[in-house]
């Protein structure tokens, strides 16, 4: 681990911790500062920026992700808080304003005004198509 820094300015002397860890052939040493890895250069101490990025990318990403998950949260509720709630009608069936002209061919009537339904209605008449050997 480290024991110790100094010097300032964005290039810290980092103290030898133990020979063992220099025979690697690596000229960075990665130091797991809690959460995050901090890699430094062997030579002068100072800390190598982009590859401390890349060494946390892992960790970006999901924090990343995390922040753009809770933002498409609190924007689906923005915008549900801000629609009204619209009534759900039956198929078939549209709601319209005064003054409304419906299209050419077609009628509109109030459905307060439609007749009940009949009590009886007989099935469908069914017909066979083909051959049937009487000649209709």
């Amino acid at each position: 681990m480290l024991s110790g820094f100094q010097g300032g300015g964005g290039r810290h002397e980092v103290a030898e911790t133990s020979p063992a860890e220099e025979d690697d052939g690596s000229p960075v040493r990665v130091v797991e500062t809690g959460p995050a890895r901090v890699v430094y250069n062997k030579e002068d101490g100072s800390v190598r920026g982009f590859e401390t990025i890349v060494a946390n990318a892992d960790k970006i990403f999901k924090f990343v992700g995390e922040q753009a998950d809770r933002l498409r949260d609190a924007q689906e509720r923005r915008v549900q808080q801000q629609q009204p709630q619209q009534r759900v009608l039956p198929r078939g069936y549209v709601e319209v304003g005064p003054g409304y002209q419906p299209p050419p061919g077609f009628v509109a009537v109030p459905v307060d005004d439609l007749p009940p339904p009949p009590e009886y209605v007989p099935p469908p008449v069914s017909r066979t198509w083909g051959p049937s050997g009487d000649g209709n």
